[in-house]
């Protein structure tokens, strides 16, 4: 009686979180493509940049970025810059101060110290971390720096958390394997990231049937479940 119940409840979750050989089998294809050209730098919160006037020194700064993104500057006052090149921040710079009357305003934005990113990296890989660098840290060198992803990872629903500023987490749900890997859309972390691998379907079958399922039946149960399931299970429902 007590197998012919368990078999009722577990036994339908386990048919329907199973991938088929096919799916477990299945790689993604990666065209091959000649190599892109590196993307331009972005100002990131805790940049320290030098804003420098040919004609105007007086206005000369050097300016920190604060976590919201933004900095302040004389006459024309608060800037949003993260996420923006140097470059274009300049001709959006030159625009401000001819608006405020300033004559010939050429202005150069520069990059004198990189923030120190700290990202945090957990779930299903291998070495939950933070993770100190300086400079640009994106997606996949931040997983990559946390041992890779497990194969227990879902790969389709990585989660990226994000203070926007107003104390309030921006949530961020990307697959990895399409947006990553086929489109090459690799997201640049900001500091204080927090990067989340959760565990996939079939895994949480797994755990369930390990937990309570194949540690309360018999040797010779355990091994006809795994013979009926296809052998699907068989990592977690083996003769003990």
């Amino acid at each position: 009686m007590l197998v012919l119940l368990l078999l009722a409840v577990f036994l339908p979750a386990l048919e329907g979180c199973a991938l088929s050989i096919e799916e477990e089998q299945a790689v993604v294809p990666i065209r091959a493509e000649p190599p892109r050209a590196p993307a331009p730098y972005t100002i990131q919160p805790g940049d320290q940049i030098d804003i420098k006037f040919y004609y105007h020194s007086d206005l000369n700064e050097t300016v920190l970025v604060r976590p919201d993104g933004r900095i302040a500057l004389q006459l024309i006052g608060e800037v949003a810059v993260a996420g923006r090149s140097p470059e274009d921040l300049s001709k959006d710079l030159v625009e401000h101060y001819t608006r405020e009357g300033l004559r010939r305003p050429i202005v150069a934005v520069m990059l004198r110290k990189s923030a120190v990113q700290r990202v945090y990296v957990g779930g299903e890989v291998g070495l939950p971390k933070v993770i100190v660098q300086e400079g640009r840290l994106t997606l996949s060198q931040a997983i990559f720096e946390a041992g890779g992803m497990k194969p227990t990872a879902d790969r389709a629903m990585i989660v990226v958390l994000r203070d926007d500023g107003s104390g309030t987490a921006q949530v961020m749900k990307i697959d990895f394997d399409k947006e990553v890997l086929e489109a090459g859309r690799d997201l640049v972390l900001q500091p204080l990231d927090v990067v989340v691998v959760p565990q996939s379907g079939i895994a949480k079958a797994n755990q369930a049937v390990e937990q309570y399922v194949s540690k309360m039946l018999p040797t010779w149960f355990s091994i006809g479940l795994s013979y009926l399931l296809g052998g699907r299970v068989t990592n977690t429902l083996d003769a003990r």
